[in-house]
């Protein structure tokens, strides 16, 4: 099997219906969806209308957030690779594909993802050609990157964090594999924001969550000390630009982070 797709699942029951439409219309079929509820919401009944290969599991307590629930499928994953997709989220028909391609020469690849407001409209978004990102390249992005790899049983989410854990988790994994981040330029990974997720809460949210962010980084096991200074100079960094970016909104009005930057002049 090439691919084991983790889902973690919460209150999902009105995106998930598109989230598996797009992994049934992949233009491979070699893998399984590995889809965990972090609620009490029974999805098979939803997941059975499609033509799928799924697994269903649930974390011991509800709400233990995205973390736990992602290293529940990774401890069940079968597939050569494993990848990432929110419930909310969805992959255009050749994600897979260009996945497996590109990991054949990489041990770690992600995509720019296609973003799109709570309204549905895309939000402007760098291009770029595909580039491989070494640790300080990569924690210069300002997009959150859903990331493939070998199907790799040591390498974790801390369960501890319930903000930018990707962006954690991408360090930790540069770190693990000791190999850049090979980012295809392709944007097949479909963003949705939600006035639900903890990207779209308040300041006080998220300076709390770089705050337990940057106690972390310390106990990044697959980091050299100065990678560690790097990633914490990162979430140090995101947390300073964090107050400016909830002015800015005051403002002037929504925004994207992404946009924000880039109205800065940040690149990636």
């Amino acid at each position: 099997m090439k691919f084991s797709i983790i889902i973690p699942a919460y209150q999902a029951g009105a995106t998930l219906e598109r989230c598996l439409r797009s992994l049934a219309a992949q233009s491979i079929s070699d893998f399984e969806v590995v889809l965990v509820a972090d609620d009490n919401y029974d999805y098979e009944p939803l997941g059975s209308s499609f033509d799928l290969n799924i697994r269903y599991l649930r974390t011991t307590t509800s709400r233990s957030g995205p973390s736990v629930a992602r290293n529940l499928g990774l401890d069940a994953a079968q597939g050569d690779y494993v990848c990432y997709l929110d419930a909310d989220d969805c992959f255009s028909a050749n994600r897979l594909a260009s996945f497996y391609k590109a990991l054949q020469d990489h041990k770690l690849v992600g995509d720019y993802p296609l973003t799109f407001d709570v309204h549905g409209t895309r939000i402007p978004a760098y291009l770029s050609q595909d580039k491989s990102l070494g640790l300080a390249d990569f924690l210069r992005l300002n997009f959150p990157i859903k990331v493939a790899h070998s199907n790799q049983k040591d390498l974790r989410f801390d369960e501890t964090v319930r903000f930018a854990e990707d962006t954690l988790f991408n360090a930790r994994a540069i770190c693990f594999f000791n190999t850049p981040l090979y980012v295809l330029a392709d944007t097949s990974y479909h963003y949705y924001l939600s006035p639900t997720s903890l990207t779209s809460q308040n300041y006080e949210v998220i300076e709390q969550g770089y705050t337990e962010l940057l106690t972390r980084v310390r106990c990044i096991t697959e980091a050299s000390e100065q990678q560690k200074q790097l990633i914490y100079q990162h979430f140090w960094l995101k947390r300073a630009l964090n107050k400016v970016f909830f002015d800015y909104v005051a403002e002037f009005g929504p925004c994207s982070f992404p946009v924000f930057s880039k109205k800065l002049g940040v690149q990636p």
